[in-house]
């Protein structure tokens, strides 16, 4: 369904094997394909990306199957923390800022809330023809940020047993702050 939507919107291909667990199999950050049946009432995380004319984005999603209101209450406040932590980073990010300055600032928000140990990789990558690029959102990445490179901003949080929850926008950095590919409605400046 979801390459029969990229391709109907003028997508040209899928960029990536996507990401699709629930429940526990969410607490793996890139899950691998299972016969398991997604179950109601749980978390579902779904990281997809498109090729659109040699250029690729890439956005992951969390959210509940079922009724929410019969989903475990950590699995819905480990999802509210990560929404907050990824409008945090998405909102720092703008010229002259460092790479690390984005993933310090969405670690320390999920650290504050008790989950530090919980977020185990980068807060982000770099992104353009391929999926995976330079720079690095992370802690020991030392790149500073300019008009036109585009990262991307997905903090997580993944306990065994319960499940993960990751939010992933891509965000182009423009002069005078920043464009969010995914939620043209969130931002605080147009596109370059």
């Amino acid at each position: 369904m979801l390459n029969f939507l990229l391709k109907k919107h003028g997508g040209d291909k899928e960029g990536f094997d996507e990401i699709i667990a629930s429940a526990a199999s969410s607490a793996e950050p890139h899950h691998h394909p299972t016969d398991k049946l997604i179950e109601d009432n749980n978390l579902l995380k779904v990281d997809f990306g498109a090729k659109y004319k040699g250029y690729t984005a890439d956005i992951t999603r969390t959210f509940f199957i079922g009724d929410e209101a019969k989903a475990n209450p950590k699995a819905k406040e480990i999802l509210q923390i990560v929404k907050e932590a990824a409008a945090l980073g998405r909102k720092a990010v703008r010229p002259g800022v460092k790479t690390s300055d984005i993933d310090r600032i969405c670690r320390d928000y999920i650290a504050s809330k008790g989950y530090a140990e919980y977020f185990t990789h980068s807060t982000g990558h770099g992104l353009g023809i391929d999926v995976h690029e330079l720079p690095s959102v992370s802690s020991r990445a030392e790149t500073v940020l300019e008009p036109g490179m585009i990262i991307t901003v997905e903090p997580g949080i993944y306990i065994e047993g319960l499940g993960g929850a990751r939010i992933e926008d891509d965000v182009l950095v423009t002069e005078n702050g920043y464009y969010v590919f995914s939620r043209p409605d969130e931002t605080n400046e147009k596109p370059l």
